[in-house]
């Protein structure tokens, strides 16, 4: 089962969410819904794909 958040981690990924939420109420305009075809082609891109929840992913796959 991986391990929660340290806190240098949990302070990141706080960061990154108001960081987020910030650019959202600033420019509400960036902002855009997947379109059909683009939903389509993700859910293209995934299929047959299967995640755990407690996977853990290697040290170099980066988002």
């Amino acid at each position: 089962m991986p391990h929660p958040p340290t806190q240098a981690e949990a302070s990141v990924i706080d960061a990154w969410l108001r960081f987020l939420a910030r650019d959202m109420e600033d420019h509400p305009r960036r902002m855009a819904s997947l379109d059909e075809a683009e939903a389509a082609a993700l859910a293209e891109l995934v299929r047959g794909v299967t995640v755990r929840d407690d996977e853990v992913l290697p040290d170099e796959v980066t988002f």
